[in-house]
């Protein structure tokens, strides 16, 4: 996690730009990298969906191996929320690999041994909380002997936060609380903006020194007339009190 430590120290920025939808789908490689050259200044890092990269088939993935060329020495994170068994494990990590990725995100519900990745130098985002809150995050972990310990999103944010140089975590809601017991381990916050959540709860993810949180904004940027003042204002309304 620590070239994401140096970037948000590098851009004064938190703002991670999702390069979604409309690029992968519509847009030219060449509007894209004339979105990522606007809004590079002001992105701590940039991050690709798969699903809609490999929706437009092999124009998808073509241009998805191109992002890193486009992206620079900007940390890329590839949302394909990876798991399964340890050789089909293997292949999702060589494909992150070829991609140039800098982490990627992951589920947790088929196992936490995440070191196909971590053995080639990605970070993991594993899924804690999301922001559509899925019944199964809330669900209770017991012990053996039956006591109540913590909702299984929290039980997955116990288990990531001993590795914080490798792992971090996927925090879509409850970001004060995990933020309490996780007070190291980096976030990764979607929901800003079409998703609803404010910068305020967003914010309350932060760590007191003004790292450990990217968030996430794709079609607000990469839709507005002008990416770059868009980028800048969203920028700007997640300036931590750290820096002020």
């Amino acid at each position: 996690m620590e070239r994401f430590a140096k970037s948000v120290a590098k851009t004064s920025s938190i703002l991670c730009i999702g390069l979604d939808p409309p690029l992968a789908l519509a847009k030219s490689p060449r509007q894209i990298k004339s979105i990522i050259n606007k809004t590079k200044p002001h992105a701590a890092a940039f991050k690709v969906n798969l699903a809609f990269y490999l929706a437009r088939g092999t124009k998808g993935i073509g241009l998805l191996m191109r992002l890193r060329e486009l992206t620079g020495d900007t940390p890329l994170i590839l949302d394909g929320k990876f798991n399964d068994i340890g050789n089909t494990l293997e292949g999702y990590a060589a494909f992150a690999a070829t991609t140039g990725a800098t982490a990627v995100t992951a589920s947790p519900y088929m196992g936490d041994d995440f070191s196909p990745f971590t053995r080639r130098g990605i970070g993991v985002f594993v899924l804690s909380t999301t922001t559509n809150q899925p019944e199964l995050q809330s669900l209770q972990v017991t012990t053996d002997g039956g006591k109540l310990t913590h909702s299984l999103a929290r039980h997955i944010a116990l288990r990531v936060s001993h590795n914080t140089s490798q792992y971090g975590l996927v925090v879509g809601s409850d970001a004060g609380a995990l933020r309490e017991l996780c007070p190291d381990t980096w976030f990764l916050s979607p929901g800003l903006g079409a998703q609803g959540k404010s910068e305020k709860e967003i914010l309350e993810g932060l760590r007191p020194d003004g790292l450990g949180l990217l968030v996430n904004a794709s079609r607000s940027i990469c839709n507005a007339v002008d990416p770059a003042a868009e980028a800048l204002h969203i920028k700007a309304s997640l300036q931590p009190k750290a820096w002020q």
